[in-house]
């Protein structure tokens, strides 16, 4: 067991015009505990942030809404309890949502990871897929 904290603030801003944008920074603080202390595996802090600008526009004659996104993240990770070291994180994220109905979306987007550090080290990029029903 340890003592964190959590600190996070956000915004999600959407126009009428289509246009939105979410961000988000949050970071955790970890301190010494039970004779826990992850300041000596390098992990009393972790950290992280995203930027996501997005526009939304109705299709014409087709049926629905098409929204489409850009989004930048950065995060570090500390994990080593495992013997990892530290582990900076960064990814480019662009995709498209489909809303035949607003009860329904399909999506699809491309990402573009980079890592720095052992055992994460290298791209992980992929392709990925989903449907989202609201009911």
């Amino acid at each position: 067991e340890a003592s964190a904290l959590l600190m996070e603030g956000h915004i999600d801003y959407q126009h009428r015009s289509g246009f939105a944008l979410r961000a988000l920074y949050a970071r955790w603080d970890f301190e010494s505990d039970n004779g826990f202390d992850p300041g000596i595996v390098n992990a009393d802090d972790v950290q992280g942030w995203y930027v996501e600008p997005s526009y939304k526009f109705a299709l014409n004659p087709v049926p629905g809404e098409l929204g489409i996104f850009f989004r930048y993240q950065e995060w570090d990770e500390r994990d080593g309890t495992a013997g990892n070291p530290f582990a900076k994180h960064d990814m480019i994220s662009v995709g498209a949502n489909w809303w035949p109905t607003p009860n329904v979306v399909f999506k699809i987007d491309g990402q573009w990871e980079k890592a720095d550090g052992n055992p994460s080290s290298g791209t992980h990029d992929g392709v990925n897929l989903g449907l989202g029903f609201q009911f």
